[in-house]
């Protein structure tokens, strides 16, 4: 999995519309990595801090994409994500909580 600039600035103005606001300003300060960015996510004790997380590394995966379309592949960020992430579904109140949910 490769993270460019466009992945660091997907996700930190993604974390930024969260209310996310230092750990914006630390993902484009420090160029934070996706493994990084999971590690500050890790430390928040809030119900929606994994989907949050899932929206961030989403929104950095997208820009990467809108940035250099030809020969992207979501296939190993998907894959790495999930290794990370665990299995979103497994947590009830994260579904009942997303308004992506897909009942």
């Amino acid at each position: 999995m490769a993270f460019c600039r466009f992945t660091i600035a997907g996700c930190a103005v993604a974390a930024r519309e969260l209310g996310y606001r230092t750990v914006a300003r630390l993902v484009l300060d420090q160029s934070f990595s996706p493994a990084r960015i999971v590690a500050l996510f890790g430390s928040n004790a809030s119900k929606s801090a994994r989907r949050d997380l899932a929206f961030v590394l989403l929104a950095g995966s997208v820009a990467r994409y809108r940035a250099r379309p030809i020969g992207w592949s979501g296939e190993p960020d998907r894959a790495t994500y999930s290794s990370w992430l665990g299995d979103l579904d497994s947590n009830q109140d994260w579904r009942s909580q997303s308004p992506l949910s897909y009942r």
